[in-house]
C-alpha cells in the first residue's frame, strides 16, 4: 500500500490552491479542466476535473433549455427596460464642476 503512496502522491495543498486560482480565470478553467481530465496522474484531480466539465455541461443544457423556451419573454423584458432612467440618476449624482477662470 506504501508503494501506491509514493508512486501518486497526495494533492498538496500549494496544488489545489494554484489550481483554484487557475479556475477563477474565465475561459482558462475550461482548458485547464480538460487537459487535467485527460492528463492528470493524480486520480483525486482528474475525478474532480471530470466532474466539474460534467457540471458545467449540465448547467450549459439547462441554459439552453431556458433560452429556447422563455427566449422571447426574456428579450421582451430586457427591451422593456428604460435605460435612460439609470442614467439620468446617474448624473444627478454627480456634482457639474464650476469653471475657474485663467490668469
Amino acid at each position: 500500500m506504501s508503494e501506491h503512496y509514493e508512486k501518486n502522491p497526495d494533492v498538496s495543498i500549494g496544488n489545489w490552491f494554484g489550481s483554484k486560482l487557475l479556475l477563477a480565470i474565465p475561459g482558462i478553467h475550461l482548458i485547464m479542466l480538460i487537459v487535467w481530465a485527460i492528463t492528470c496522474k493524480r486520480k483525486s484531480k482528474r475525478s474532480y476535473a471530470i466532474a466539474s466539465l460534467l457540471w458545467e455541461l449540465v448547467f450549459l443544457i439547462v441554459l439552453v433549455a431556458v433560452v429556447m423556451l422563455f427566449g422571447k419573454q426574456i428579450l421582451d423584458w430586457l427591451n422593456g427596460i428604460d435605460l435612460t432612467r439609470f442614467g439620468q440618476q446617474a448624473a444627478a449624482a454627480i456634482p457639474t464642476p464650476t469653471p475657474v477662470p485663467i490668469g
